[in-house]
């Protein structure tokens, strides 16, 4: 498979055979590309002796509209909005929250943790094993509170799509698995 810089210009036969012609790349090799993927220009020059009538196409597949970005995280999504302010405030903001999240559970956790530790090591003291459980378990509850949700993300995708047509974010939720086209 070859794939061509836009605007590349390639000699393709006249003939379409379903839905697909015969093209000649410029390094002289032959491929075949989809009928709704080129848009015709009239030839400037017809090179002699060739066996099949010719015109110069544009491959349409191969324009910026068609590249699909997909994110991997929160703050992924924030630097690749950076050029539409509104869309990047809130995708900035999801990505804040993630971060405040992942803050608040993390501390509630070693600092729950730590008092429990405390508890255990001075006898086994229950208020201060009951209250580093406490805050164990409030960090991990805050934390969760706080985290954006999918339907978050998926807003800001959404609406960073429907204005920007020409370069789409997709959601890569299993590497490898991409979807789409």
């Amino acid at each position: 498979m070859t794939t061509l810089a836009e605007e590349t210009r390639i000699t393709v036969s006249e003939e379409v055979t379903d839905g697909w012609r015969k093209v000649r790349l410029p390094d002289g090799q032959v491929a075949w590309i989809k009928e709704t993927d080129v848009r015709l220009l009239p030839s400037a020059e017809v090179a002699p002796k060739q066996a099949e009538p010719t015109r110069t196409v544009v491959p349409e597949s191969m324009k910026p509209r068609d590249a699909q970005i997909y994110i991997k995280d929160l703050d992924h999504l924030a630097e690749l909005t950076k050029s539409d302010p509104p869309i990047y405030k809130k995708a900035k903001d999801l990505a804040d929250r993630k971060t405040t999240s992942n803050v608040v559970g993390i501390g509630g956790v070693v600092l729950g943790g730590g008092l429990l530790m405390v508890g255990v090591s001075n006898s086994v003291d229950s208020a201060t094993m009951t209250t580093g459980l406490v805050i164990m378990g409030v960090g991990l509850i805050g934390g969760f509170a706080i985290a954006p949700s999918r339907n978050e993300l998926l807003d800001v995708i959404n609406e960073w799509n429907q204005s920007h047509t020409n370069r789409q974010i997709y959601l890569d939720d299993e590497p490898g698995q991409r979807r789409g086209n």
